[in-house]
């Protein structure tokens, strides 16, 4: 659905009073703001996926994830899911599904009194990772939202039928990564033409035997697996960003890949089995 389209009502109340809808005559600079800009990562789920709605711990009813993304707000003018509490934003947080790792994120929208996955407040523009049972809120709303996803049936069903690959990875991010951050503690200012002739220029290194890939990733590596020489152990189809695993399952035991570019950042991969 898009922005500015009919709401989905997700509160038994129905829709809000005139005021909060009626911005059609105001002039434009007093129209609210579009904050929510649809990420170059988005794409349209996969498999079935949503929100169940709990009020005092009771479910009420249940909101599918059709489309690619969900806006909560008190706004329907700049949201497309309505959450109708006084201490929640005009456009206040996104749902957006990730094509490259088939998973969905929360994303709070620079809201004015926070967005919480169980009861923790998340970051500001900062994709999460909603995971089965994760319990969602927003402001003071009393109402929670569950999110529901069959993936773990899905990952059951893939490591029975699927075949898996054993790799290690460096992975070098960037300022317009997906989290901007590193496990060491530090903010990623580095640009993606930056980070992409590191990581170009780390290949090269393992390739001309100067240096070894698990020293290397333990070295520089802006992913956790770092503390294991960036070791991944067995993959298999469905559980790694798309672009990844695409690639890690085309090499040949032995070989380094050429850089790969997630949501992360960039990548280079060695099959080990």
């Amino acid at each position: 659905m898009e922005v500015g389209g009919s709401p989905t009502w997700s509160e038994p109340n129905g829709p809000p009073s005139p005021d909060l809808t009626s911005h059609a005559e105001l002039p434009e600079k007093l129209r609210p703001k579009n904050i929510f800009e649809i990420p170059v990562w988005m794409g349209e789920p996969d498999r079935f996926c949503g929100l169940v709605v709990e009020w005092n711990n009771e479910p009420v009813h249940v909101l599918p994830f059709q489309k690619g993304y969900m806006i909560f707000g008190r706004d329907p003018a700049v949201s497309n899911t309505f959450v109708g509490h006084p201490s929640v934003s005009r456009q206040h947080a996104a749902i957006v599904w990730s094509r490259e790792d088939r998973l969905a994120y929360l994303i709070d929208l620079e809201s004015e009194n926070g967005t919480y996955i169980d009861d923790i407040q998340i970051p500001l523009n900062e994709p999460v990772k909603l995971l089965p049972g994760h319990r969602i809120s927003f402001a003071s709303c009393f109402r929670r939202y569950v999110f529901i996803d069959q993936y773990d049936r899905v990952v059951k069903e893939l490591r029975k039928s699927r075949p898996t690959v054993r790799v290690r990875h460096i992975l070098v991010k960037h300022a317009e990564s997906g989290r901007p951050s590193s496990w060491r503690g530090e903010t990623i200012t580095r640009t993606r033409d930056e980070a992409r002739a590191q990581i170009q220029s780390y290949r090269r290194q393992i390739l001309e035997k100067q240096e070894d890939f698990g020293r290397i990733a333990s070295e520089v590596s802006d992913c956790t697996s770092a503390k294991r020489g960036g070791d991944l152990g067995p993959i298999f189809p469905g559980q790694n960003k798309a672009a990844f695993e695409e690639i890690a399952f085309r090499l040949n035991v032995g070989e380094v890949s050429e850089p790969v570019e997630t949501l992360s950042g960039f990548h280079i991969i060695l099959r080990e089995g």
